[in-house]
């Protein structure tokens, strides 16, 4: 079922690329609606693996700032995050899901290359939770953390990929992204 809906999401991604008027995208400037749509892994707590679901909006509103290439964007974003291992014979299973906003500020350096730096703000929750009923807990707090990202666009879809570090959910994420 999985393989199903990454083939789905990969051929719908392709058509709505292949339907949009290719340009060169000089700079995410203002109006443009960046969304980008990934998956990401973190090491969670307790050293377990976690794959994560990644989802982000932003729209520029500020543009031309750095000799007319840097632009200033606002928006926000989900992930979610789980995972699980054995511990001595106990499987100990860890999620995490987090929203917030983020403003960023791209610059282009490369033709069709979009790179940018974000400060995020949002709320965290997370859960531990062993099979064997002992110790399992959950918290939540607000979390302040930085990402640096690229897109590379091929019209108005392309790739992206982001590192944030003391972010919970993902480490690193790829993915698919549009601009409109």
């Amino acid at each position: 079922m999985k393989k199903v809906l990454i083939i789905f999401a990969a051929v719908l991604s392709l058509s709505i690329c292949a339907s949009k008027q290719s340009y060169a995208q000089t700079v995410f400037d203002v109006g443009n609606l960046g969304m980008n749509i990934g998956f990401g892994i973190n090491d969670g707590d307790e050293n377990i693996f976690q794959p994560s679901f990644n989802f982000a909006l932003d729209y520029g509103f500020l543009g031309g700032i750095i000799n007319g290439k840097g632009s200033i964007s606002g928006g926000g974003y989900f992930g979610i995050a789980h995972g699980s291992k054995t511990v001595g014979g106990v499987k100990l299973k860890h999620g995490a899901w987090q929203i917030g906003t983020r403003g960023a500020f791209h610059y282009q350096f490369v033709p069709n290359l979009d790179t940018y730096g974000c400060i995020s703000v949002g709320y965290l929750h997370w859960n531990h939770e062993w099979d064997d009923n002992h110790n399992n807990y959950s918290g939540h707090e607000f979390k302040v953390f930085p990402t640096a990202g690229v897109r590379y666009m091929f019209g108005t879809c392309g790739v992206y990929s982001e590192l944030s570090p003391w972010n919970d959910v993902a480490l690193v994420k790829l993915g698919v992204t549009f601009i409109f």
